[in-house]
């Protein structure tokens, strides 16, 4: 799996352009080949920052998505952005969940 982290920071007068855009693109992305996930949250200690994270199934379709149309809007969203955006892309080999939480309780 690969997650792709995008952090922005965003004046109040843009932040409405931003999440317009992210809209427009959040259902379209979620329905491509590959896609698991796409979420954008605002942090609420900052309310200027925010990160858009997005869940892929390979580097394939990742590579697929940023070549895509749409991409081109989360580029338009990074230029909005008051300080450098921050992107990483992490390559995820093993995912658990609860069953960490049930072993290292019991």
């Amino acid at each position: 799996m690969i997650i792709a982290s995008l952090k922005i920071t965003v004046s109040h007068e843009k932040q409405q352009s931003v999440l317009q855009t992210i809209r427009t693109i959040l259902g379209w992305t979620c329905a491509q080949p590959g896609c698991i996930s796409m979420t954008f949250y605002q942090d609420t200690n900052n309310p200027e920052s925010m990160v858009l994270l997005e869940e892929w199934k390979d580097w394939a379709s990742i590579e697929n998505h940023i070549r895509s149309d749409s991409y081109r809007s989360i580029l338009e969203v990074m230029e909005l952005s008051s300080e450098q955006p921050e992107i990483k892309f992490y390559s995820i080999s093993e995912t658990t969940g609860m069953e960490v939480i049930e072993r290292l309780r019991s």
